[in-house]
C-alpha cells in the first residue's frame, strides 16, 4: 500500500542540481536503478495548484519512492514498495493535490534490488483546452480559443497546420479553402500535455434562395434555400424574416405590394450569407377579351396579358393555348351549336384572371324551305323549314303572309287566292336573323 505522509521533513540528500532531471509533463521517461546509480531525482514545476497524477511502471521488485516540495517538505514518501509484477509491470498511481511551486520526485534503491522503470507525470488541470469556431467552404483560416500560449494544430487529411494561441487564448491558423463536408481535427499542446481533439466539419454558407412568383395579390414570399437558414425579405426600407424548414422551404408573410415593386431575398446560416436574389412583383393575367364565336367558328380568339396560358372550357372539355408578346391568342376548337356556353380565362406566373363566359351565336342561314303545290284556289301555303324559323311568302316585293315553323319544321301560311301562273317566293328567317334563299312556286 502507498502511504501519504503530509508535510514531514524530508531532504533530497546529497544530489546536486546537476543530478536532477527536469521532467516534462505528460511525456513518459525511462530510468534505471543500479548498484552504481542507486537513485534518480526529477524536478517538476507547477504554475497553478491542482491535482497531479504520477504514474510509475516499475520492473524493480522492491524500491523506494518519495515526493518533496522545493523547501524539502515531504509530500509523499513510501519506502520498501514491493512490486509483485516486476516481469509484467502494472502502473502504480500516486495522485494528490499540489500547491503551485517546485517538486522533486525521487526513485531509489531498496536493498540490493535494481532494474528499469518508466515514469510519467500528468497535471490534467494544466493540460490545454481548445475550442473551434465554425469553418465554411469559403474560410481561409481555422480559429477559436485555446489555453494561452499553447501551440494549436489543425489536421486536414494528411496535412497539419499550426499556430500559437495568444495570451488571451485566441488563435487563428491559415488553411487553404476546403470543400464542404471536410473533417478538420484541432488539438492544442503545451508543457503540461495535449488537449483532447476537437473535430469540426466544413459547412457551406446558405444557398441563394429561389423565389416563387410574387403578385400584387400575394401576402407572402416563398421559395427554397438551405435547410434551417434564416431568410430575409427586403422591400424598400423594411425587412421581414423567417426560418427555412428542414427541407429548405420558407414562407414569409408580407403586406400586398404594387406590381413593379422590387423584392430582395437572401439567407443566412452559421457558415455565412447567401448572395441576394431579386424578384419583381407582377400582376395576374388580365381578364381575356373574347371575339364573337358562332356555330361556324373553329377557334376562339381575343386578347389578354402577354405570354399567358389561355384556357377555353366547353362543357367538360378544356382547350388551351398561349398568348403572344402582344397578348393576342387564338385557340382551335370544334364547331359548336348555337347557344353553347364557352368560358375563357388566362393564367400567368402571378395568377389567374377571372372567367369570361360567352354564348355561341347562330350564323348559319336556314335551308331553303320546301313548298307544297299551290293552286288558284289555295288558301294556305305549306311545307317544311328550319324549326322555329319564320317563313314568309312574297309575290314580287309584296308580302302575302308569314308563319312560324313548329318543332318539327312544318309551317302553314294563310294567303289570299292567287291567279294561275303567279310566282310566289318563300323564304325562312331564324331567330338570329339569318335568312335562307328563296323557293319559288308557280300557282296552278
Amino acid at each position: 500500500m502507498l502511504v501519504f505522509i503530509s508535510m514531514a521533513n524530508f531532504h533530497i540528500g546529497n544530489v546536486s542540481a546537476s543530478g536532477i532531471t527536469t521532467l516534462p509533463f505528460s511525456k513518459s521517461v525511462s530510468g534505471t536503478i543500479t548498484q552504481s546509480n542507486p537513485e534518480n531525482v526529477y524536478k517538476i514545476h507547477l504554475n497553478t495548484a491542482g491535482k497531479v497524477n504520477i504514474r510509475l511502471y516499475s520492473q524493480i521488485e522492491w524500491y523506494n519512492f518519495s515526493v518533496t516540495d522545493g523547501k524539502g517538505n515531504t509530500v509523499w514518501n513510501d519506502n520498501g514498495i514491493y512490486n509483485s509484477n516486476a516481469d509484467d509491470p502494472k502502473p502504480e498511481d500516486y495522485s494528490t493535490y499540489f500547491e503551485a511551486g517546485d517538486y522533486y520526485i525521487k526513485i531509489s534503491k531498496y536493498g540490493s534490488y535494481t532494474g528499469k522503470y518508466d515514469l510519467q507525470v500528468l497535471a490534467p488541470h494544466l493540460a490545454p483546452t481548445v475550442s473551434v469556431n465554425l469553418v465554411s467552404a469559403t474560410s481561409t483560416s481555422v480559429s477559436g480559443k485555446a489555453s494561452s500560449n499553447s501551440t494549436v494544430y489543425a489536421k486536414i487529411g494528411s496535412k497539419t497546420y499550426s499556430g500559437t494561441a495568444s495570451s488571451s487564448g485566441q488563435y487563428k491558423i491559415t488553411i487553404p479553402k476546403q470543400k464542404a463536408g471536410t473533417k478538420i481535427s484541432v488539438y492544442a499542446k503545451n508543457n503540461y500535455g495535449t488537449s483532447s481533439t476537437k473535430v469540426t466539419t466544413v459547412g457551406s454558407p446558405a444557398t441563394t434562395p429561389t423565389i416563387s412568383a410574387v403578385s400584387n395579390q400575394s401576402t407572402y414570399v416563398s421559395g427554397k434555400t438551405s435547410n434551417s437558414s434564416t431568410v430575409y425579405v427586403k422591400i424598400g426600407s423594411k425587412t421581414y424574416s423567417g426560418t427555412a424548414s428542414s427541407s429548405g422551404q420558407y414562407k414569409i408573410t408580407i403586406p400586398k405590394q404594387k406590381a413593379g415593386t422590387k423584392i430582395s431575398v437572401y439567407a443566412k446560416n452559421n457558415y455565412g450569407t447567401s448572395s441576394t436574389k431579386v424578384t419583381t412583383v407582377g400582376s395576374p393575367a388580365n381578364l381575356p377579351t373574347v371575339s364573337t364565336v358562332s356555330n361556324k367558328s373553329t377557334y376562339v380568339s381575343g386578347k389578354t396579358s402577354n405570354s399567358s396560358t389561355v384556357y377555353v372550357k366547353i362543357g367538360s372539355k378544356t382547350y388551351k393555348g398561349t398568348s403572344d408578346s402582344k397578348g393576342q391568342y387564338k385557340i382551335t376548337i370544334p364547331k359548336q351549336k348555337a347557344g353553347t356556353k364557352i368560358s375563357v380565362y388566362a393564367k400567368n406566373n402571378y395568377g389567374s384572371s377571372k372567367q369570361k363566359t360567352i354564348n355561341v351565336l347562330d350564323r348559319i342561314a336556314p335551308s331553303v324551305p320546301t313548298v307544297k303545290s299551290v293552286s288558284h284556289s289555295s288558301k294556305y301555303i305549306t311545307g317544311k323549314a328550319e324549326k322555329s324559323s319564320t317563313v314568309t311568302a312574297y309575290v314580287g316585293n309584296k308580302k302575302l303572309g308569314s308563319a312560324k315553323a313548329d318543332k318539327n319544321g312544318n309551317y302553314k301560311i294563310k294567303i289570299s287566292k292567287q291567279k294561275i301562273g303567279t310566282n310566289i317566293k318563300v323564304r325562312a328567317v331564324d331567330a338570329s336573323n339569318n335568312k335562307s334563299g328563296y323557293r319559288t312556286v308557280k300557282v296552278k
